[in-house]
């Protein structure tokens, strides 16, 4: 059997941390047969679950996928009925709190949760909600059709069958993506770089007419090319309209089953390069080259996202989702329309994913769903994408001597522009794919934080090449961690200062009339900012403490004074040894309780001790204290 070594540590504290992003990620699935037998579909979901070792797993405090130790299986499936008609709560999945409510509490130990209604009038519901941490919506695809399939008799046996996308697995690009794909930004979108957090959902189902679906899927034919191939094509040429460059990553679920390994869900992330000087069939075929795109064989694509963060310094997400199931016929040959009719309704969220869109064939028309998270970005800034795209794909239908002709011409022919010429093209820094001047990521950032700030370049070698955050000083213990974390969550990972620093307000005033800093500068306001915040920290034995914790566990020094704001996770650390420095707190620090999900939230010395000094001042210096003097005693005896 074959799974995943272990969950990213986005991943898991994706998943232990309720409060945050966890459980919000997640895909829905409702569909209403007109006919079901409840007790034979329920016993062919028995049978599909014993068949798939994931359901096997669950995932430890350890963040790692682990065998159940009862007899339990990680689904959940509620037979109800009801004397209302049910919504299934679908109010609640568009604000983005479903999971949240009192009847969903089984969700946190499933990976899977199975409900179907009978109402009054012996009408059938059927939903699937599956948590994203283990089971993507390919995943979750795959699931209902072969659920679907044994229902409908048309399906013997799950084992031996073989499934796979249009990725060559075995030429996957698993080894250099750290060389080159760090380097590829994600699509520069109208991103929201200050984070409403309001958990909102909102989609847009696209359904292409059947006859304009034939026209492309005969046109397809006839340049020997898939039809998935040109759709995605199309896709990435309307993306490419609304981001100042036309080379960005789009992250691809990939999924397969093979009698020897367990079922495995993932996604890649590809590098996508639209060239304007060559056609839809060109671009299409360079879609191809798997030398493009990129997939960590060892752990999840999430692992490969934190693998690139460990190198760019920025929290890599994947905010562009394009699931591919043309392929596979009208919803997997009609299985799951056999057994349960066309799906009524479907959302999606995973974390870190602005747009998630699926492409599928249902009743031989091409659906194309865009579930937008709009904390990420605004329905109204991705309706005019899914607007163009489905223009692109009704003009290539009906002319067919268009595939030959360049893009450019393309877009001459239809009067398409390239992103709006008001939108900030002329800045100095690129974030997120867009270009900001240092003007406006001030005055971004001065909404974050109430002290006045100043965002500066600093200059090496007469090159401006970095960005340096003032913070005026006042009276208050400053936290830097909850600053990172503030501007990292706003600004969609993207955007990095190499230093921030609280100065004191006079310095402060002097440095908001310049421009840039030369490095002579920087060392100097380093100095300063270091020795004032030093005087400040009156738990100073706290962090102490937990710098020789922190040591003893990653088996490296921590300096209390120079690493006490070095991230735990970039340092060595990871959900496991998370565990294990939260253990050696609590048994000491016993008037607070630390948790794992506090660990992913604070992350440095000087924020766990700033914790645990918050929560009781006086037993915490005492606690530090006797430990101090104990080891003193120890290492003098």
């Amino acid at each position: 059997m074959r799974t995943m070594n272990k969950l990213s540590d986005l991943g898991f504290a994706a998943w232990v941390n309720k409060r945050d992003v966890g459980y919000h990620s997640f895909i829905y699935i409702e569909f209403s047969p007109s006919s079901l037998n409840v007790e034979l579909f329920k016993k062919c979901i028995d049978e599909v679950v014993d068949s798939m070792d994931i359901f096997l797993m669950e995932i430890s405090d350890s963040g790692l996928f682990e065998k159940r130790l009862d007899d339990t299986k990680s689904v959940s499936i509620d037979i109800l009925k009801l004397n209302k008609e049910s919504e299934f709560h679908r109010k609640d999945i568009l604000r983005g709190n479903f999971l949240g409510s009192e009847d969903n509490q089984t969700f946190d130990s499933s990976f899977l949760k199975i409900r179907v209604v009978e109402n009054e009038n012996k009408n059938i519901n059927v939903s699937f909600l599956a948590n994203m941490a283990a089971i993507n919506p390919a995943m979750l695809y795959l699931f209902i059709k072969n659920v679907s399939s044994l229902y409908s008799n048309e399906f013997s046996s799950l084992k031996n069958k073989s499934l796979s996308n249009n990725i060559n697995d075995k030429q996957l690009n698993s080894i250099n993506y750290n060389q080159h794909l760090v380097n590829v930004d994600i699509p520069g979108l109208a991103w929201n770089f200050i984070n409403p957090n309001k958990g909102k959902l909102s989609n847009l189902c696209l359904n292409i007419d059947c006859n304009i679906y034939r026209k492309l899927q005969n046109t397809a034919i006839l340049n020997k090319l898939p039809l998935s191939l040109v759709i995605k094509s199309i896709f990435c040429f309307s993306i490419s309209l609304f981001s100042p460059d036309p080379k960005f990553r789009l992250s691809i679920p990939y999924f397969k089953i093979k009698s020897n390994i367990d079922a495995i869900s993932d996604f890649s992330i590809q590098e996508i390069d639209i060239n304007s000087n060559l056609s839809i069939i060109e671009n299409a075929q360079c879609l191809l080259d798997n030398n493009y795109i990129y997939l960590s064989e060892q752990y999840s694509g999430v692992e490969l996202l934190r693998k690139l963060s460990e190198i760019s310094n920025k929290r890599e997400i994947a905010p562009l989702v394009y699931t591919d199931l043309i392929d596979y016929g009208d919803l997997f040959s009609g299985e799951i329309k056999n057994c349960l009719g066309l799906p009524i309704f479907s959302v999606s969220r995973g974390a870190g994913v602005a747009i998630d869109v699926q492409q599928v064939i249902m009743n031989n028309h091409l659906y194309s769903n865009w579930d937008i998270n709009t904390d990420l970005i605004e329905t109204n800034a991705v309706k005019p994408i899914a607007d163009i795209y489905v223009r692109l794909i009704s003009y290539y239908a009906d002319n067919p001597t268009a595939w030959q002709l360049p893009l450019y011409k393309v877009k001459e022919q239809l009067g398409l522009y390239d992103r709006p010429i008001s939108q900030e093209s002329n800045g100095d820094v690129k974030i997120a794919g867009n270009y900001f001047t240092i003007d406006r990521i001030q005055s971004l950032i001065q909404i974050l934080i109430p002290q006045p700030v100043k965002v500066i370049m600093v200059s090496h070698d007469n090159k401006k090449n970095g960005l340096i955050l003032l913070i005026r000083k006042n009276n208050n213990i400053v936290s830097l961690t909850d600053i990172r974390n503030s501007i990292e969550n706003n600004f969609l990972g993207q955007l990095v200062f190499d230093e921030i620093l609280i100065i004191d307000s006079v310095i402060f005033t002097h440095y908001t009339e310049s421009d840039y800093l030369s490095k002579y500068q920087l060392e100097w306001l380093k100095r300063i900012s270091e020795s004032q915040n030093e005087e400040i920290i009156i738990f100073f034995d706290v962090i102490k403490v937990i710098s020789l914790m922190m040591s003893q566990i990653l088996k490296k020094t921590i300096n209390p004074k120079t690493d006490k704001n070095i991230d735990f996770f970039s340092i060595g650390g990871n959900s496991l040894l998370g565990v294990q420095l939260i253990i050696e707190i609590n048994k000491y620090f016993l008037f607070t309780n630390v948790s794992i999900a506090d660990l992913f939230r604070l992350r440095s010395v000087y924020e766990l001790s700033k914790f645990l000094y918050e929560k009781n001042p006086k037993i915490s210096l005492q606690t530090a204290q006797i430990i101090l003097q104990l080891m003193a005693k120890n290492i003098n005896g």
